[in-house]
């Protein structure tokens, strides 16, 4: 039995077909989202482009012959060019979708100066500048400055300059005529033209890549903190199981020790302190900005506070007190002492024999906090992973105060930055640890 569709039904399914189909279409086209560096993105991006303009140059074969821009002769040779187009682009898109390589800025400076060499060719055969191919010439230009890297995009520009007046010398000679005012007046104007679009189509390509970057190390460091996050969770709660037993440890160490004092039992109670300094220090490695406890507070008082309770444990170091801002702000003053606090261990632990330096300032529109040490400096093993548990070139060290540093800063929407606090010939260079956030809702308080 056959099944009876109604016509508004096979319209609607008919339209939905379609639609369907154009939007594949139209995605097939977009931009990729690459998991790798922009310019794989823009390479295959550029294929598929490119699959476009074969389309387009094979169906314009037809009408080019009948209306006269294609010859008998020349029709060959144009397809020829097209089919040689077709094998290149097939093979740079087998290439690319396969290839786990970053792809090299001048790799794709290469192809579209390609695609220009073989546009120039199929346009001198269809009429030169008067060619109704010639925009395809201009959009490859226009490509050429949002794609091409800053560095590059110059010889590509020249390289475009140089084809379109090859086209138009041959175009005096295919019709014999003179160099009127005329004449010379439109072939600087094409010249013109090209370079305009080319520039701000340069600046566009250049937003573009800014943009680019700044969302993949946003997506890369958001990806890391939540491995970090997920991690410390799992730290801290080892860390509580871990509590008991090494107190009820420590305790009979402890007596041990008393009843009967040894160099084991020393050593051993020094390792379980320890252990319960970095059982400690994970515990309060858990910093997410929903549980922080704001209040409006002189930052630098704050500060100051701590590090005269500091200073009382460690009353042999020297600390030079540089207060520059007297703002008060909204933040979280037991994390923020907590920082304060891990800044001025390491420091003490770079050198313990030597000044230490506090400043706070404001630089334009944030808050600056700067924690200056005369030790040895950070090795660039360190550097490159910065902020991570565990990362530390310390023998004893855990790497967890730079952490909940970095931590800290971030979650006010700040940064965390480590870097020489002397010349590289001067000796020790010492290492300048700054946290930067926003200063908001802030006002300046005098004494």
């Amino acid at each position: 039995m056959t099944t009876q569709v109604s016509p508004a039904k096979w319209i609607q399914n008919t339209s939905t077909l379609v639609s369907n189909t154009v939007s594949q279409g139209f995605a097939f086209f977009s931009f990729p989202n690459a998991s790798g560096t922009i310019e794989t993105a823009k390479l295959l991006w550029l294929t598929r482009l490119r699959w476009l303009a074969i389309f387009i140059f094979t169906i314009l074969a037809v009408p080019g012959y009948e209306l006269g821009y294609l010859t008998r002769d020349s029709v060959t040779t144009y397809l020829g060019l097209v089919s040689i187009l077709f094998v290149f682009n097939l093979i740079s898109h087998l290439t690319v979708s396969v290839s786990r390589e970053a792809t090299s800025p001048l790799w794709l400076c290469l192809h579209l100066s390609f695609d220009l060499l073989a546009l120039t060719s199929l346009l001198a055969l269809t009429g030169g500048p008067e060619s109704p191919l010639m925009p395809i010439f201009l959009l490859n230009v226009v490509l050429g400055g949002l794609l091409i890297s800053k560095n590059l995009s110059w010889s590509f520009l020249a390289l475009a300059h140089g084809l379109l007046a090859l086209l138009q010398v041959q175009n005096l000679f295919r019709y014999q005529s003179s160099l009127d005012q005329k004449l010379i007046g439109s072939y600087l104007a094409a010249h013109i033209l090209l370079e305009i679009f080319f520039i701000v189509t340069r600046s566009l390509g250049a937003y573009i890549e800014k943009q680019y970057s700044l969302q993949s190390q946003a997506r890369l460091a958001l990806e890391r903190h939540d491995r970090l996050r997920a991690v410390g969770a799992l730290a801290a709660g080892f860390s509580h199981e871990f509590s008991s037993p090494l107190t009820t440890a420590k305790i009979r160490l402890e007596r041990m020790s008393r009843t009967a004092p040894s160099e084991d039992t020393t050593e051993a109670l020094l390792a379980v302190e320890a252990c319960e300094t970095v059982v400690k220090q994970m515990n309060s490695s858990q910093l997410d900005n929903r549980d922080h406890l704001y209040k409006s507070i002189i930052v630098s008082d704050l500060i100051a506070d701590v590090v005269d309770s500091w200073s009382e444990i460690h009353p042999h170091v020297q600390i030079t007190r540089q207060f520059l801002d007297r703002s008060q702000q909204r933040v979280p003053p037991l994390n923020l002492a907590q920082v304060v606090l891990n800044l001025l261990d390491n420091a003490y632990e770079a050198n313990p024999n030597t000044p230490i330096v506090v400043t706070t300032e404001r630089l334009g529109d944030e808050f600056a906090l700067s924690v200056v040490d005369q030790g040895p400096g950070f090795d660039l093993a360190t550097l490159a992973r910065l902020g991570e548990p565990f990362n530390t070139s310390k023998p004893q060290g855990t790497g967890l105060g730079l952490y909940i540093s970095k931590l800290f800063s971030e979650s006010l929407g700040g940064k965390l930055l480590i870097e020489p606090s002397q010349e590289p010939n001067e000796s020790p260079r010492g290492s300048r640890v700054s946290l930067f956030w926003p200063l908001k809702d802030v006002h300046d308080v005098t004494r």
